[in-house]
């Protein structure tokens, strides 16, 4: 009796480790952190859209209100080359901060496997000018933009995130996604990628187009895909260590407690 309720014991044991080690991926990294940079080129972005003015950034937890004062020029902008201006933001942790009028300061959630980064990183559901869910990589990020319009216009807590059907030619599949006023938009598609994924590190570099969901701000869908800009993503992780290792050490310390208890019976 006591061998068949070790036999059931242990099978049942190597069913939760089978189940463990298939939803999750072998030597994942955890993104805690790091940077992101940006450079947009205000000609080729009014040459597409009524956005030519990129008036102001802010990289900290300035609320929506104070994003939206015009009277307020925000953290300084890092112009170079005439038109274009880069500015870098930090990468958000799994607990982002809470900020004023700005519930979709994004968390980072994505975990994923070194040796195949997009095999490993669940996709989101995609709809054109907006995709929603899946993992992200979380900025903690504002831009306020002008133009040939009355106002201004927010862009911001930006989320990267994977849509594999976008993916084709010079583009990743990967989008970048604003999630203030308009939570999920679609803002650019990131093309022409390189990624550099080692211990302890991703860097991902490439290009910015516009994607849906700014297209829609000319009601001219051939803006789609007109590059204004690049990135640059340096982000730094920790690895998780294998589930099917801590489930066999998590089996091997139930098993010698069982034997235990049925040596002192």
């Amino acid at each position: 009796m006591r061998s068949l309720l070790m036999i059931r014991f242990v099978s049942g044991v190597l069913f939760l480790v089978g189940v463990c080690a298939a939803t999750v991926p072998a030597n994942a990294d955890l993104i805690l952190g790091g940077t992101a940079t940006f450079t947009f080129d205000e000609a080729l972005s009014g040459a597409a859209t009524p956005l030519n003015n990129l008036n102001a950034v802010f990289t900290g937890t300035q609320s929506r209100a104070d994003c939206l004062d015009s009277g307020n020029v925000g953290d300084p902008l890092d112009s170079q080359f005439g038109s274009q201006k880069t500015i870098t933001f930090s990468i958000n942790g799994s607990t982002p901060a809470s900020i004023v009028g700005r519930p979709n300061n994004a968390a980072t959630t994505l975990d994923y496997d070194a040796s195949n980064l997009f095999s490993s990183w669940s996709a989101g559901t995609d709809i054109g000018a907006f995709l929603f869910g899946g993992e992200q990589i979380g900025l903690q990020s504002m831009t306020r933009w002008g133009g040939d319009f009355t106002g201004v216009l927010l862009f911001g807590d930006f989320a990267i995130r994977y849509s594999p059907g976008r993916a084709g030619g010079s583009l990743s599949g990967l989008v970048l996604t604003s999630n203030i006023d308009f939570a999920d938009a679609t803002y650019a598609d990131l093309a022409n990628i390189n990624i550099d994924a080692t211990a302890g590190r991703l860097r991902i570099t490439g290009d910015l187009l516009y994607s849906d969901g700014l297209a829609l701000l000319t009601n001219d869908p051939t803006d789609k895909g007109v590059r204004f800009g690049s990135f640059s993503i340096d982000a730094y992780t920790a690895a998780i260590p294998e589930p099917t290792t801590s489930w066999f050490l998590g089996a091997t310390a139930l098993l010698l407690v069982n034997r235990r208890r049925q040596r002192s019976r």
